[in-house]
């Protein structure tokens, strides 16, 4: 068989010239997929680097807001922090709730005063490892000087009722007694905060009021009576009947603290409680007449001072 030599080689540059080409476009297209793949983590790096940047300013705006959070909460804790008296610290309802005040971590200074017998409550609550700084005072020669810089004044001070006694009994004597305090507190500290703990409170707290008017110092919004013991007996006594938490049970009650002055609200009680009319009879007339209970349970050894203590404690925490 003949062969054409130019024909061969002919063909021979034509295959050459097309394996060039197509290496040629190999290569362009390699050239091409690695400039993808350079734009490709280009872009891989600037979304990574986006996340990051987000990330950062995520925990740095996270960052800011806790700080103010805590400045807050720093701020607004030292300016609730108080200054609490107790006038009558040395007697029944004095002492235990002068040890639920030293208890409590916003209380910085605790003025404890009475006629006897201070130095020595002071001395044994001032062991408790508690942030407030427990000061005592005896005698009415130091009562301006306790009262001074008060925030909060709590007044249990006055004789408790026996058994056969009313509240308005103890009216003649506990009246002179809070009259001599309230005066002292409208001239050392007209803008403390003031819960009447002192019975007949019906009577005690309208002769706080007059005290603070002779002085020129009165203001509505910073004289209590405190009547919070018959809400924490109200939702004692509900909590009972129905099987709920005593804790989370609300009654409210309205008037004064006086027998059927008292007027427990069963009707609005939280969690609903629905009785029939002999027991909500029954029900609101212990709530009334409660401390008549306590009296008589302890044979003319002292009316409710325990809870009394706790009620006024927790009374004062509000604030």
């Amino acid at each position: 068989m003949i062969v054409d030599q130019g024909t061969v080689l002919d063909r021979i540059d034509y295959n050459v010239e097309h394996a060039s080409f197509r290496v040629e476009q190999g290569l362009k297209q390699l050239q091409k997929a690695e400039t993808y793949q350079k734009k490709n983590r280009k872009m891989m790096c600037i979304v990574v680097l986006g996340i990051i940047a987000s990330v950062i300013a995520l925990w740095l705006a996270m960052s800011s807001f806790m700080s103010r959070v805590c400045s807050r909460a720093l701020s607004t804790t030292a300016s609730r922090a108080s200054k609490v008296a107790v006038l009558g610290a040395a007697g029944g309802i004095g002492q235990p709730m002068s040890l639920l005040l030293k208890q409590a971590p916003l209380v910085t200074q605790l003025n404890l005063f009475d006629i006897v017998n201070t130095p020595g409550v002071g001395a044994d609550l001032s062991h408790i490892n508690s942030p407030a700084k427990v000061m005592s005072y005896q005698g009415n020669d130091q009562l301006d000087e306790a009262l001074k810089g008060m925030e909060i004044v709590l007044i249990p001070a006055g004789v408790p009722r026996k058994p056969g006694m009313t509240r308005d009994d103890l009216f003649n004597t506990n009246a002179s007694i809070v009259m001599t305090l309230a005066d002292a507190c409208a001239r050392n500290c007209p803008d403390a905060i003031l819960g009447i703990i002192a019975n007949p409170v019906n009577s005690t707290v309208p002769i706080t009021v007059e005290a603070f008017k002779k002085h020129g110092v009165y203001n509505p919004n910073k004289i209590f009576g405190v009547t919070t013991l018959d809400v924490v007996r109200a939702n004692t006594f509900v909590a009972e009947l129905k099987g709920f938490n005593p804790e989370t049970t609300l009654v409210p009650v309205v008037g004064g603290h006086a027998g059927k002055t008292i007027v427990p609200l069963i009707s609005q009680t939280n969690p609903k409680a629905q009785f029939d009319q002999e027991t909500l009879d029954k029900l609101t007339h212990r709530i009334q007449f409660g401390g008549d209970e306590v009296v008589k349970a302890k044979d003319g050894a002292g009316s409710a001072t325990l809870s009394m203590a706790f009620a006024g404690a927790k009374w004062a925490f509000r604030f």
